[in-house]
């Protein structure tokens, strides 16, 4: 289990997994001397769903096609688990899955009732935490 990240030389992330164990979906594999693979490479950071035990005699396949490639689309999106409000101009909203947020330009974070979002980001591409800077002040009881 661990945090696996690549970036780009200038430490732009490229892509990013948070793996464990439980991905291999074999308890003979995951004691090792098989890889991890990536069932569908056109979504990188789906998490475990997309993930399971090398199907090569090799145990792996680096440098080629991985042996468990077919379509496996995410089709479902991020749910919201929890919400806090760390203090009366910022909410902290958890999330079942990571976060994509590919150009804020074409994403806005809506509230009912209304308040005035001011800006909102994810502090680290594992953990599924979306930060919304308020311009309203909320009253927190």
């Amino acid at each position: 289990e661990d945090l696996i990240t690549l970036t780009d030389s200038s430490s732009k992330l490229i892509h990013f997994v948070n793996y464990e164990d439980s991905w291999y979906r074999s308890n003979l594999r995951k004691l090792g001397g098989w890889s991890l693979e990536m069932i569908d490479v056109r979504y990188p950071c789906s998490g475990a769903s997309n993930w399971t035990a090398s199907m090569a005699q090799s145990g792996g396949t680096p440098g080629v096609l991985n042996s468990v490639t077919t379509d496996n689309p995410d089709l479902s999106p991020p749910v919201i688990i929890g919400t806090f409000a760390s203090h009366n101009q910022e909410i902290k909203i958890t999330f079942d899955q990571a976060l994509s947020l590919s150009s804020k330009e074409n994403e806005e974070i809506i509230i009912e009732p209304t308040v005035q979002v001011d800006t909102f980001f994810t502090s680290s591409y594992a953990v599924p935490v979306l930060t919304v800077k308020l311009q309203d002040t909320l009253i927190i009881d």
